[in-house]
């Protein structure tokens, strides 16, 4: 995310709330990371001046982080956490720029030895030839390993806007320009995420001198190797750059970015392999809106993001914080939370969520009460995650256009979750259920419209593999594949999904279930379908 709110640190008040996973905080600290083990979420922020980190979430057990030997205890960047919680990424800023004997540098912290190490940082001379170090942090791999960063560059009068600053990435051996053995004049960059084991990093360069922000150019880098294809440019004909990522999923295929443009910004999920952007829509209504996406889960199947009313930027109490996931598509934090802890959120708006925990289920961020601008901070446990990936048998359509039955059964075959929703182009879901399954098991049945049912057992230890495929043939929509499908089948025999004798629309006996490969036609291929499955039945 690119803007950071550091509020002034005084007494904290933990809200007084009905509900143990939703918590509200007055005059607190920026949170800018989080990460969960066994339920327990761990924190991590700054109070503008040092850097902190919270095992649960009584904010006022967290634990100041120490500067290395030989620097200040002011704190630069954007600290995080690796996904155990062990390694927290802080940059090391004891003045705007450095100098010979001041250190700016990437620097860790190990939680199991109360160590904080620096990495060191890019040596440059300024304009008036004085050398200068200069650093700031502002991600970490998921193994704790690699901690990405800018280097600052240029005489300490130079505004924000025009220093020419370059991606870098800390390793335990030091740091490395990840734009070229030397200093880029006229390049500015971040390398701001990086995936589980740093073999991939995120961030942008762009050219100073045709304007900082609205030329970023995203791209990915493997360290050592090269840096990959930048991302492909929007298809909206008024998006002015190419995405710039905030976060990637595990493997470095999925990242969370956003695209700018002249009259919004959406947020964006790109994949890397396939090329192709899933986009969140712009919000609707008389004002105008921009989407920043500020997190992203180790799967790459939660993200989330902000709202900001692009005409009345300056005020943040219009802000309006949102999760996505492939299977629920968009939902506005405020809502998800007064559906899952209703009467918990005492009126206060979460304008952005700040961190999401690797499996996403936490986040944290910042809230606002109405008029008043950001006066408190939260974290929230979203609900329980269950994913997986699905394969729709028989079809060569796109199955993330196809819609999607999922419910959610205890012991006794109650219903006590459900939810319609897609696969994402992987094949992938994810859904946010409100069921708390503890150690109890359940089961989740799957249902397409002319697929039969699938059941699949759910429990704390399968949550996170819950594959499945769907059987086809199910015409008539029952969870049986009998005669009334081949009926049906009949009747739509030969009908064109686009019929040059019906002027392109679909033919007078078209049925879309009919159609069971997705190829736009029904024919002897789907016959054979029907042929092949006849009298199965699906789970119930």
């Amino acid at each position: 995310m690119n803007s950071k709110f550091f509020l002034s640190f005084t007494t904290l008040a933990l809200a007084a709330l009905s509900h143990a996973q939703y918590y509200e905080y007055t005059n607190a600290v920026s949170f800018s990371g989080i990460t969960a083990n066994a339920g327990v979420p761990t924190l991590v922020g700054s109070t503008g001046t040092q850097a902190f980190y919270c095992v649960g979430t009584d904010i006022n057990a967290k634990v100041f982080i120490p500067a290395p030997a030989n620097t200040s205890s002011s704190f630069s960047g954007y600290p995080g956490i690796s996904y155990d919680g062990t390694k927290i990424n802080v940059g090391i800023d004891s003045n705007a720029f450095g100098d010979a004997t001041v250190h700016n540098v990437l620097a860790q912290f190990d939680v199991t030895t109360g160590v904080t190490t620096a990495f060191g940082a890019l040596n440059y001379y300024s304009s008036s030839g004085t050398p200068r170090l200069g650093a700031s942090s502002w991600g970490i791999s998921g193994d704790g390993l690699t901690v990405t960063g800018q280097a600052y560059m240029g005489s300490s009068t130079t505004s924000y806007a025009t220093n020419r600053v370059a991606p870098m990435l800390g390793t335990i051996a030091g740091t490395t320009n990840l734009l070229g053995a030397g200093v880029v004049p006229t390049s500015n960059g971040r390398a701001q995420c990086a995936n589980f084991d740093g073999t991939y990093v995120g961030g942008y360069s762009s050219s100073s001198a045709a304007g900082f922000y609205w030329n970023k150019v995203g791209g990915v880098w493997q360290p050592g190797v090269a840096m990959l294809a930048p991302y492909p440019l929007p298809t909206s004909a008024t998006i002015k750059t190419i995405p710039a990522p905030v976060a990637m999923s595990a493997d470095g295929r999925l990242m969370a970015t956003s695209g700018s443009s002249a009259i919004g910004q959406q947020a964006c999920l790109f994949d890397r392999v396939t090329g192709k952007a899933q986009y969140v829509p712009l919000m609707t209504g008389s004002l105008q809106f921009r989407a920043t996406t500020s997190g992203l889960s180790s799967y790459g199947d939660v993200m989330t993001g902000f709202y900001v009313d692009f005409a009345n930027s300056s005020n943040l109490a219009l802000n309006v914080g949102f999760v996505w996931t492939p299977t629920m598509g968009q939902v506005r934090l405020n809502d998800l939370v007064d559906n899952y802890y209703p009467g918990t959120r005492n009126a206060v708006n979460l304008i952005r969520p700040a961190a999401i925990s690797p499996d996403g289920e936490w986040v944290a961020g910042v809230m606002s009460l109405p008029a008043t601008g950001p006066a408190k901070t939260f974290v929230v446990h979203l609900g329980t995650a269950l994913r997986g990936d699905g394969t729709l048998l028989d079809f060569i359509g796109d199955q993330s256009n196809e819609t999607l039955n999922f419910t959610l059964k205890d012991s006794s075959g109650t219903t006590v979750d459900s939810w319609t929703g897609k696969l994402d182009p992987r094949g992938h879901f994810c859904w946010l259920s409100k069921v708390d399954l503890g150690s109890a098991d359940f089961h989740l049945f799957v249902k397409g419209s002319h697929w039969l049912a699938k059941s699949i057992l759910v429990n704390a230890s399968t949550k996170n593999s819950l594959n499945f495929s769907l059987i086809n043939g199910d015409v008539h929509d029952d969870n049986i594949v009998d005669l009334t499908d081949y009926t049906e089948l009949v009747v739509a025999f030969n009908a064109l999904l686009v019929d040059p004798n019906n002027g392109n629309a679909p033919s007078a006996n078209w049925q879309a279930s009919a159609d069971l490969n997705g190829d736009g036609v029904v024919d002897l291929t789907d016959y054979i379908i029907v042929a092949t499955n006849f009298n199965m039945v699906g789970d119930n």
